[in-house]
């Protein structure tokens, strides 16, 4: 068995990586027509349920960056990005870094974020 988010686990669970007829658009964030995201078809209703938590602490997705589908390898690495099938999603970059930042905020996923904690702690309940 692959080691969940290897590689090998994505494709087991989801398909080869870059396979355009595996995606569907998604207005996962409630209301914001503009939000809509490419992603893995059957992951819509995981999406909507991240939007609805974020809208009840009234965390603010701007329109203007977020992204989820990219053909990519993982940022410094060899293999495929989850935003490869797409089933992984950045939101708000320029407050939530794929690095430390000199603020030294709490780091979640890998992330120096401006998500509250409670709102976190939530998501990843979820999960």
């Amino acid at each position: 068995m692959a080691r969940r988010g290897s590689s090998n686990w994505w494709i087991d669970n989801y398909g080869k990586p870059c396979v355009g007829g595996d995606i569907v658009k998604c207005e996962w964030y409630p209301g914001l027509t503009k939000n809509q995201i490419n992603v893995h078809q059957g992951t819509e209703q995981i999406w909507k349920a991240l939007g609805a938590i974020m809208l009840a602490y009234n965390y603010k997705v701007p329109t203007s960056y977020v992204g989820a589908y990219a053909c990519r390898m993982i940022t410094r690495g060899k293999s495929w990005s989850g935003h490869a099938w797409p089933v992984a999603m950045d939101i708000n970059a320029a407050t939530n870094p794929y690095k430390r930042t000199p603020s030294m905020r709490t780091i979640k996923w890998g992330v120096d974020t401006d998500m509250p904690a409670a709102m976190v702690k939530e998501i990843e309940y979820s999960t």
